[in-house]
């Protein structure tokens, strides 16, 4: 007995994904927006401090660092790192080395706090 022989398929112009060049129309281009700008502008200032999602930021004390530490068996090495450029701890007169603690709000949870070691850029 002989088997079946099996043809190859060829790959063909019938086969191949037909592909489709769009051409540049209006609809394609993105908008573009103008600015208005007027003489008697007035200039809008607003802090992100006192935004109700930015949370408490408060700089600690040698003897609440101390605690901290103590409470949490850490050295102040190991706390996570927040920048001293950070917009939420410029209005604190803080330096490196300096811990900042978080308090946070949650409608769940109350409140937690959080610590952080501050560091230079």
């Amino acid at each position: 007995m002989s088997k079946p022989k099996q043809t190859k398929k060829k790959a063909t112009d019938k086969n191949k994904p037909k592909q489709t060049k769009k051409k540049a129309t209006d609809k394609n281009k993105p908008k573009q927006t103008k600015k208005k700008t007027t003489d008697d502008k007035e200039e809008i200032s607003f802090s992100s401090l006192d935004h109700i999602l930015t949370p408490n930021h408060k700089k600690l004390s040698d003897d609440e660092i101390d605690d901290v530490l103590k409470i949490y068996n850490l050295k102040k090495a190991q706390l996570p790192a927040i920048s001293l450029s950070d917009p939420a701890i410029k209005h604190e007169s803080v330096q490196s080395g300096d811990v900042i603690k978080i308090t946070r709000s949650s409608p769940t949870s109350g409140e937690t706090h959080y610590y952080r070691m501050v560091i230079g850029d």
